[in-house]
């Protein structure tokens, strides 16, 4: 039984939508761990690596779940690698989301060369998105400019 709080949900790996404020039976096999996403909310991802060694610090991949809600985060960044963020070496870099806009601004000190963004089931006019590719249920691109602003 789940109960998830007010708000719109959806399941993260099948996109089913959900009404919050309300209690669920979800099946939830010893492989599967269900994982529920509020819309509104942005979520930073990475490829499965078996070291933080492996990672690609150029690369930030956001998924975003468009809604009603506002999301206002920083995204902290440092080499991942060493202490050095003791000595004042690391940034936040700035993600913004409300009902009909995605804002992502890159600290000057940040690493990140490359942001793909991939938008969950929008709720937007697609002629607005121009050059995003469609993928199963998401739609996705990538940019490689520190200061980004999507009409969502």
């Amino acid at each position: 039984m789940v109960y998830l709080p007010k708000g719109i949900w959806y399941n993260y790996f099948t996109g089913e939508k959900y009404e919050g404020a309300k209690e669920y039976i979800v099946k939830a096999p010893l492989d599967i761990i269900p994982v529920f996403v509020r819309s509104g909310s942005v979520i930073p991802v990475m490829s499965v690596v078996n070291s933080t060694v492996e990672i690609d610090k150029s690369l930030l991949t956001l998924k975003v779940f468009p809604g009603d809600e506002n999301f206002d985060e920083k995204y902290y960044e440092d080499d991942m690698m060493t202490n050095n963020y003791k000595k004042g070496e690391f940034c936040f870099n700035s993600i913004k989301l409300n009902k009909n806009r995605l804002d992502i601004n890159l600290s000057n000190k940040s690493n990140i060369k490359k942001v793909v963004i991939k938008i969950f089931n929008p709720s937007v006019d697609y002629k607005k998105m121009v050059s995003f590719k469609s993928k199963d249920k998401w739609q996705e691109k990538e940019f490689k400019q520190k200061n980004i602003s999507i009409s969502i």
